[in-house]
């Protein structure tokens, strides 16, 4: 099996810069400013996400390797979301699990 690219990258940084804004240095180079507010604040949406609406709940973030979570998991993210933003990642994630370079697929 080809070894993808991707595999390589990691996240450096997970920093907090505001309201609902993290943002995701990578090793590869890429900065990555997440707004989380809109999937946050999308109706309707179950209360274990909602409240963290609440940016004291919201800073609490941590770091799995190079997945985000909140409260043992209650709410987390993906590398794949971390990298390729809210939309586009679940298409990355499932060309990368059919064994397509990613490089090739990204229009």
């Amino acid at each position: 099996m080809k070894e993808n690219p991707i595999d390589s990258i990691r996240v450096v940084s997970a920093t907090y810069l505001h309201d609902y804004v993290i943002r995701f240095v990578f090793s590869d180079g890429k900065i990555n400013d997440l707004d989380f507010y809109p999937f946050l604040s999308k109706k309707p949406q179950n209360p274990m996400i909602s409240k963290y609406l609440k940016l004291d709940l919201f800073k609490q973030f941590k770091m799995d390797g190079d997945d985000i979570f909140w409260n043992r998991y209650e709410m987390s993210y993906s590398f794949f979301t971390l990298y390729y933003g809210f939309g586009n990642d679940m298409i990355q994630e499932a060309l990368y699990y059919e064994n397509l370079p990613v490089e090739e697929c990204i229009h």
